[in-house]
């Protein structure tokens, strides 16, 4: 009984803070697969580094999957960034301010983001990976979230932020993409989003592997996962109204989903147009599965979830430091499953830990509204 309230009190201190007061288990818990995803990648390519060799294990090929780990968060953000609009053209709510919406984009992610570039410049400059006068201008340029349109390629200090300024991207239209839900016809507003997704989706693929980097890089090369959101949302609300039946059937569709994604139904960094109803039915089973939803809903997994946005800051520095350190203590002949599988446990259980004290201590305090103030 002492554990189990320990435990409770533990993750009761790392719990995400929402300003709407709304909590979604569902959607903490598929960040948790997000963040798993991309975790997951970013050990087996180092794991490649480290042998020199890209084995044909087929734990490796589901692993390297978790590219796909990125799309799926773009999904989440286009369900949550639209919700609030959504509900105003639905529900007849009250109008969202933007300058509340943007001042929370602005009080919520840039302290932990600019932190985190600072943090990681310092490293560079203290182990002479970079020179002061090289850095400044990467520096800068990721701090405003133009590295990718400046330099056509991902930042020199955090090269997981390419994302992070797609989503700002996102950040900065979505007010104005909500306006689709102005459609009070269902099936018209469905129509539309559905269209605009094939058309984004059709034209992605067909400039695969020849599109500029500024557009493979941006919203432009993404936005069919955001509006794919949109249309999780309008889902959620009209027929989430009437409550979500649960059952076996839907889990069924999530398990096979969830394998589609994970057994090469996407070339890395290229997505494919099957991908967005993969992911669709996925996130579908996440609501209406019964063993489905309650996996995901689980505290554990919906903390882990909510600190996704600290743990997608750091965790390929973390695995690259520590991971040097165990590769050296752990290296055998075994087969590539046996190796990941060990180095996963070695360098993950530091990695989560580390990362929920940043959360605690840089990324939760910020959560709060109006907590400059209060500072």
């Amino acid at each position: 009984m002492v554990y189990f309230a320990g435990m409770a009190a533990l993750l009761a201190r790392l719990s995400r803070i929402s300003s709407s007061g709304r909590f979604i288990p569902e959607i903490d818990g598929l960040r948790f697969v997000a963040i798993a995803a991309v975790v997951l990648h970013h050990l087996a390519t180092f794991a490649v580094q480290q042998t020199g060799d890209v084995p044909k294990d087929r734990l490796y090929v589901a692993v390297i999957q978790g590219f796909f780990g990125v799309q799926l968060f773009f999904v989440i953000s286009g369900f949550i960034l639209s919700l609030p609009f959504a509900e105003r053209h639905l529900e007849g709510r009250p109008a969202v301010p933007l300058g509340r919406y943007y001042g929370r984009r602005v009080t919520r992610l840039e302290p932990p983001y600019v932190l985190n570039l600072l943090l990681l410049s310092a490293a560079l400059l203290l182990f002479r990976q970079a020179q002061g006068a090289e850095l400044l201008p990467h520096l800068l340029a990721s701090l405003f979230y133009v590295h990718a349109p400046i330099y056509g390629d991902a930042s020199l200090i955090n090269p997981v932020a390419w994302s992070l300024e797609i989503e700002i991207q996102f950040y900065l239209v979505a007010p104005l993409l909500s306006s689709i839900f102005a459609l009070k016809n269902v099936v018209a507003r469905r129509s539309v989003l559905l269209g605009l997704i094939a058309a984004a989706a059709i034209a992605n693929e067909a400039f695969r592997g020849r599109a500029h980097p500024l557009v493979t890089l941006s919203l432009a090369g993404h936005v069919q996962y955001f509006l794919l959101g949109f249309l999780l949302a309008d889902w959620y609300l009209v027929e989430g109204r009437r409550g979500f039946a649960k059952s076996a059937g839907w889990d069924l569709v999530g398990v096979v989903a969830w394998m589609a994604l994970g057994v090469g139904l996407i070339k890395v960094g290229t997505p494919r147009p099957l991908l967005l109803p993969a992911i669709l039915a996925a996130y579908v089973a996440a609501f209406r599965g019964r063993w489905t939803n309650a996996v995901l809903c689980r505290p554990l997994i919906t903390t882990i979830g909510g600190m996704c946005y600290t743990i997608y800051l750091y965790h390929l520095q973390l695995i690259e430091a520590w991971g040097r350190v165990t590769w050296s203590a752990w290296r055998t002949a075994a087969p590539f499953w046996l190796n990941y599988l060990v180095q996963a446990a070695l360098i993950g259980v530091p990695l989560l830990t580390v990362c929920a004290l940043l959360f605690a201590l840089c990324e939760r305090p910020c959560m709060r509204p109006g907590w400059w103030r209060r500072a």
